[in-house]
């Protein structure tokens, strides 16, 4: 029996559902990943493996999927901000360092044994919180990368059945 379609499965980002399409069978990697409409400047951050085993991409001209296999085609997010993260997550330590100190400098606050209230706990909390806040509105966290393909076109997805519950009787009590 010759299968009219081969599956693939595409994962954009990991933060996003995993989308599934079908390609025309007999056809290499390369020809796979040029009708699921990536592009070429994005090969090297897409990583295909074929059965669960990546392929090398200097493979990827030459290797014809067979119809029991299974191809996934994954991008590695890119990005990184250099040294902004870095000084981000130093400040973000030293608010999660410093926040307990703040908090048991307000009278009222510490405990006998030296420890926090309850209202401090909370205290400590939101200046953590607000610290966070402020340090993120100053050095803002990157922006995803290659993991969102800006226009994905692909094939369509696959469709797949969503089950429809079964009604269950509510009791209803009356009266």
């Amino acid at each position: 029996m010759e299968r009219l379609s081969q599956p693939v499965i595409f994962e954009a980002n990991a933060l996003e559902p995993v989308t599934t399409f079908l390609v025309p069978p007999n056809n290499t990697i390369d020809e796979i990943l040029k009708l699921a409409n990536i592009p070429t400047t994005l090969y090297p951050y897409v990583v295909v493996t074929l059965n669960g085993t990546s392929v090398n991409q200097d493979q990827w001209h030459f290797i014809e999927p067979r119809e029991e296999d299974i191809i996934g085609i994954h991008v590695i997010p890119m990005g990184g901000d250099g040294a902004k993260g870095l000084l981000r997550m130093v400040a973000l330590i030293a608010v999660a360092i410093a926040a307990p100190y703040i908090a048991g400098a307000i009278p009222g606050l510490t405990a006998v044994g030296g420890g926090l209230t309850p209202l401090g706990i909370g205290v400590q909390a939101g200046i953590t919180l607000v610290g966070s806040l402020a340090i993120n509105a100053i050095i803002p966290p990157p922006k995803p990368g290659a993991g969102y393909i800006i226009g994905f076109q692909g094939i369509p997805p696959i469709p797949t059945p969503i089950p429809i519950p079964t009604p269950i009787p509510i009791p209803m009590p009356i009266g």
